[in-house]
């Protein structure tokens, strides 16, 4: 699950153009969170196209404009993961044994890292008890494993030195979650107890 979770912020090239083309994405930047930084990003095109360094302004907005679109992705990553489980299952492997419920449970389980965890109370996706391959599962549980699992994969380790000197200018937003793995001073995971310390420097990290 972890690995499909992963995937669905893999996006190509194609699939990307794709995006900026869709209805979905023209609202997201004209009324939704990403409107305010579209339209700074489309004033400074407007304002620097002209000027000697035209390329310059090209990379720039390139550069400015694929941030965006991550973060586009971002949003929506979970519901992604989903998909990729139903439309690619045969080429992953057959990781569900060819059992349409199993499968249907892996993807329930990967969608509901992003659901709001209220959402984790509808019975018909995440019940208490499912029969799967034989076996009994507390699927509400599973997801809230795994919701718990990717919360607490804060590793210093994940924020490497020599990642953030490739992807560097990293987005401003994106900072604070480079930043608050480095910042942990302690942590604890006991059958009693699970603690995390941390000594965050600004709001967005904590």
């Amino acid at each position: 699950s972890a690995y499909l979770h992963d995937a669905g912020m893999v996006v190509s090239d194609k699939e990307k153009e794709e995006i900026v083309k869709s209805a979905k994405w023209k609202e997201w930047v004209r009324t939704g969170s990403g409107h305010e930084r579209y339209e700074k990003l489309q004033s400074f095109y407007k304002e620097n196209k002209k000027v000697a360094e035209k390329d310059i302004t090209l990379f720039v907005y390139n550069r400015e404009l694929r941030f965006l679109i991550a973060e586009y992705i971002r949003l929506q990553h979970h519901t992604r993961a989903g998909a990729l489980i139903e439309i690619n299952h045969v080429e992953l492997g057959r990781f569900d044994f060819g059992d349409p419920i199993l499968r249907r449970t892996i993807r329930d389980v990967c969608v509901a890292h992003g659901m709001q965890i209220s959402d984790l109370e509808d019975e018909s996706l995440f019940p208490d008890i499912r029969s799967i391959r034989g076996e009994q599962t507390n699927v509400k549980l599973l997801a809230i494993l795994f919701r718990l699992g990717d919360l607490l994969d804060m590793e210093h380790d994940r924020a490497c030195p020599l990642l953030i000197s490739a992807a560097n200018p990293i987005p401003l937003d994106s900072k604070p979650h480079w930043d608050q793995y480095k910042n942990i001073i302690d942590r604890s995971v006991q059958p009693e107890e699970i603690r995390v310390t941390a000594e965050c420097v600004t709001q967005d990290e904590h």
